[in-house]
Order: C-alpha cells, then structure tokens, then sequence
C-alpha cells in the first residue's frame, strides 16, 4: 500500500495556534526574567557620573567665560556673577559685563543650553563669597540614592583636589566644583555641613 495520507486542510490553523502559544509564553518569561533584575532604581551610577561631569564643566566655562568678557572692564568691582543668600540658582546667574538686558549666562548676550541637573540631584547652586570666601558651585542628591551617591563618587574621579570638594562619607554629601578656591575662610555655603 502506497497511498499517502493527507493532512486534513484544519491541521495548519492547529499548529499555527500552537506556534503563536509558544510565542507568547517566551514573551512573557522573557519579560518577568527581565523585571526579576530590577532593583527598583532607574537612576544608574554611569549617566549621573556623566552628566554631572559634564553639567560641572559647561557652568564653569560660562562663569569663566563671563569673567573673561569683563576682564578688561576697570569699572566693574567683580567680574563674576554675584549670589545671593546662600547661593544663588545656576538657571538664574548673571553676568555683569553682558550688555543691559542681555545678562543672563543661558539666554543673554551668549546663549547656551543647560540642561535639567541629573535625575535624583537638586538644582545647581552658585556661590560668590569673593577671593577670601572662594567661588564654587554646588549639587547635592535629592536623597540617600546608593546609585547617585556612587555616580558623584566616580564624578569626582575626573576632578582634581584643587577643583573639587567631595566628602564620600556622608549619605548626601555636596559635590563642590570650585571657580576660584579661597584664599581666606571657606565659605560655609561653599563646604558641606
């Protein structure tokens, strides 16, 4: 006997229904083996660290750009931003030798983009205490993040001594990039309590 048997014209739904079953559940297990490894954080140490190195470095060239573009002004009594209170908000820095109406740092007569500081991190702040007090600014972590803290500390790695004051052993401690270090007292605004 030679006759072949044929499948019934139903069996392909069957086994295309059976192949889309297996699909899901791989789908499925795929997923819960993923979320099975959150740690319940989305902030990770490598993008704080990034970010702030490079949030840190574009402040400071506009502080400094901004000291640069009054250097040769005699009639100005500091060429740095001034603060206010105990700092003043980067966003909100002027320049005082940016033309009137034009001296904010991000928008005015050299417009620049910051960006929203990292994720688990507080605002910018700045601090003019003069030569004697130093000029610095300051981040500090929103709250005891392990992720944050560890992304400061690998920070703090591109910084030397001189430019940076960084007190690992706190739970949140402030990251302080100096503009200008102190010749006298540090400002308390520019330490960490």
């Amino acid at each position: 006997m030679t006759a072949s048997r044929r499948f019934s014209s139903r069996s392909g739904i069957a086994i295309g229904m059976i192949l889309f079953v297996i699909a899901i559940i791989a789908v499925i297990s795929i997923a819960i083996s993923a979320s099975s490894n959150f740690t319940g954080s989305t902030i990770t140490p490598d993008r704080v660290s990034a970010d702030v190195k490079s949030q840190a470095n574009l402040i400071r060239n506009k502080i400094l750009e901004c000291y640069t573009n009054g250097y040769d002004r005699g009639d100005l009594p500091d060429k740095y931003p001034s603060s206010t209170g105990n700092g003043t908000l980067v966003e909100d820095l002027d320049c005082p030798s940016y033309n009137s109406g034009a001296q904010n740092i991000w928008a005015g007569q050299s417009p620049a983009s910051l960006p929203p500081p990292p994720r688990g991190l507080n605002d910018w702040y700045y601090v003019n205490a003069g030569s004697s007090g130093g000029r610095c600014i300051r981040i500090q972590p929103a709250s005891a993040d392990a992720s944050v803290k560890q992304g400061l500390t690998q920070a703090s790695s591109s910084f030397s001594s001189m430019e940076l004051s960084y007190d690992t052993g706190k739970d949140a401690p402030r990251f302080i990039v100096w503009i200008t270090r102190p010749t006298g007292t540090v400002s308390d605004d520019c330490n960490d309590p």
